[in-house]
């Protein structure tokens, strides 16, 4: 109890030093000295003395068998004090009103019958400390006010019982202020506060500075026991509430310290403690809480340096739960029967255990709560599709990845064509920065490496390493994923088309092949057509490729040899689109004096709605007859 006394001291320096409420806890008399009290004195009945000129109470002591004026040590209050004696002053109002306009101290812990009926009790603007005896006191309303304290005699168990009755619904026993003033320095300690009345929803204790220019800074709630031994419907016990738009400003509550209470109530309370709005640096300390529900309820995306250590909450299975509050610190608390509740390893985790399959995730500034994260893979461009012509890759910012692209699905539309992903080295994009391209346009889209990087493009059979830029066609999907260094990014597009990821294409003619000519193949999709191998080149022979990938595995046969080396130059063409302009690929072979050629060195890339056809160059006299084309596309 000193310590706690000790503690009010930084509070307030208006304060004085004075007695801790136990060195007389049933006064009968206050002698008033203009300076150090003199001459002996006795401790039957108890007397206190009051040092006017310097604030400073003294009691009665027995020293060397002499009844000696001693200081009063274990915490201060503010002076002068006036005592509700019974005669003199009869009632707390009538205290209230002597004190000068700073305030001062009113004991009433003599427990006198005109002292037990606080009314509703509203200091104003006075800065004063109400004394409470070990006895049942009765008001209708507290009211907060800067500087107020209340304070019982010893700890909630040795029965300073304030009993608060309300007929009104949702109506908090203690309550701000309507003067405009701030809620600051307050403390409510050691006594029971008995919540009754026929109103619904009733509350023990709101801070709530909503009114202009007014905040709530440096406030204590200890030692206290919160019930309703009546029975009465209690909706929140304590609610903190900063209406204010920004953290530290007007309408925030800060500085608030909850510790060594007990919440008691039957019915149980929806809510013994929630924070809602702009609160910060909250202590809740060493309270036992018996609601069989959420005992504390974190609600507010401007809450954060919430500390929740060392307490109990015997009855419920999921005592805290968090909608938002950040920088939450939780730590040696246990629930639902010595259950130990996670802790946070102090760096403000979550409130609420994870569900199975779910991790850890840092949630947003300026706090940066931790906070359980189900699987799922976020859209980047802040969840929009793409449909600008030129697209960048965001990297982190200074204090999100959640504000780049960083491990995100970036969707492409209509509208763009080019994406530049982002140097891998540059701040906020070290440390193999990943991202996921969609192309759900009907165009391809180029994708260019940022900085110094390069590339290895990978499609399920073959890759390109080392460039610069890669293609993404429609219906297409790209893993972007670069090494720690970032000098390398791997691109893994997935095969695609359908139920198979491969198609062979193959065709032929019939007849002998045009002497010294290009002969069109009437395949790579088509029948072998009769007379077809002395036809002339046609390009639109052909076929449209259903899918991207990569021609390579060439294959060719003819009924007969070839008349030299040279005869037979077989080879694949590509255009971009249905009737565009052919061209010649890599992929060839030479039939030559044999019957056969094949080429599975040479590969050519091909997208969705290209074309590709075959042709084969003869020399005069050429012997080659009825041939066969075919090819892999994987």
């Amino acid at each position: 109890m000193l310590a706690v006394l000790a503690a009010l001291v930084a509070i307030s320096p208006k304060r004085a030093a004075a007695q801790c409420p136990q060195c007389a806890p049933t006064p009968t008399q206050l002698l008033i000295y203009p300076g150090v009290p003199t001459g002996a004195c006795s401790v039957i009945p108890p007397i206190l003395a009051e040092d006017q000129a310097n604030g400073v109470i003294y009691g009665c002591q027995f020293v060397s068998g002499i009844g000696t004026w001693v200081p009063q040590t274990g915490g201060s209050f503010y002076s002068p004090t006036v005592l509700v004696n019974g005669s003199s002053v009869t009632t707390v109002a009538q205290a209230l009103t002597a004190l000068p306009a700073n305030g001062g101290t009113i004991d009433a812990r003599g427990c006198t019958s005109g002292s037990l009926n606080l009314g509703t009790y509203d200091p104003g603007a006075k800065e004063v400390v109400l004394l409470l005896g070990a006895c049942n006191y009765t008001a209708s309303q507290i009211i907060e006010e800067p500087g107020e304290q209340i304070i019982g005699s010893g700890s909630y168990d040795s029965e300073t019982v304030v009993t608060v009755t309300s007929s009104v619904n949702g109506t908090y026993v203690i309550a701000p202020n309507s003067g405009l003033r701030d809620l600051t320095s307050m403390v409510f300690s050691h006594f029971i506060l008995d919540v009754e009345g026929t109103g619904t929803g009733l509350g023990c204790v709101q801070i709530n500075p909503s009114q202009t220019n007014t905040s709530a800074i440096v406030n204590r709630i200890s030692d206290m026991l919160f019930a309703s031994r009546g029975g009465a419907s209690v909706g929140t016990c304590i609610a903190l509430n900063g209406t204010g738009a920004t953290i530290g400003g007007e309408n925030t509550v800060s500085g608030v310290s909850i510790t060594n209470n007990e919440f008691l109530f039957n019915p149980s309370s929806t809510n013994d403690l929630s924070i809602t709005g702009s609160v910060s640096g909250v202590a809740i300390t060493a309270n036992v809480m018996d609601s069989t529900g959420t005992a504390i309820n974190c609600n507010s995306t401007k809450a954060f340096g919430i500390k929740i250590d060392g307490n109990s909450f015997p009855a419920s299975s999921a005592p805290i739960s968090n909608t938002g509050c950040l920088g939450v610190d939780i730590f040696a608390n246990e629930y639902n029967g010595n259950n130990p509740l996670p802790d946070s390893g102090g760096s403000g985790d979550t409130l609420t255990s994870p569900l199975q399959g779910q991790s850890i995730a840092v949630g947003p500034s300026p706090a940066f709560t931790t906070i359980n994260a189900s699987p799922g893979l976020r859209w980047g461009n802040s969840g929009l599709i793409v449909t600008t012509g030129t697209y960048a890759v965001a990297c982190d910012t200074s204090t999100s990845v959640l504000a780049g692209d960083r491990d995100s699905t970036v969707v492409l539309g209509n509208g763009n064509t080019t994406v530049n992903l982002p140097d891998p080295t540059a701040t906020g994009c070290t440390g193999n920065f990943v991202v996921s391209l969609y192309n759900v346009d009907t165009v391809n889209h180029t994708v260019n490496a940022g900085g110094s990087s390069h590339l290895d493009v990978l499609n399920g059979s073959t890759s390109a390493n080392g460039v610069t830029s890669f293609t993404l066609g429609p219906g297409q999907v790209a893993t972007v994923n670069f090494n720690a260094s970032g000098t390398l990014g791997v691109v893994k597009i997935p095969s695609s088309g359908g139920s198979s990821s491969a198609a062979v294409y193959g065709g032929g003619c019939s007849g002998v092949v045009i002497s010294a000519g290009n002969s069109s193949v009437l395949g790579l999709g088509e029948p072998q057509t009769s007379g077809g191998c002395s036809s002339a080149e046609v390009d639109s022979h052909g076929s449209i490729v259903t899918h991207a990938c990569t021609v390579k595995n060439l294959q060719v046969a003819s009924s007969a040899a070839g008349l030299n080396s040279s005869d037979g130059v077989v080879t694949i063409r590509t255009a971009p689109a249905a009737n565009g302009t052919f061209a010649n690929s890599a992929v060839t072979c030479t039939i030559g004096t044999g019957k056969t050629c094949a080429d599975g060195t040479h590969t050519a890339s091909v997208s969705a709605g290209n074309m590709i056809s075959a042709t084969v160059a003869t020399q005069s006299a050429s012997t080659l007859a009825d041939l066969l084309v075919y090819v892999d596309c994987q």
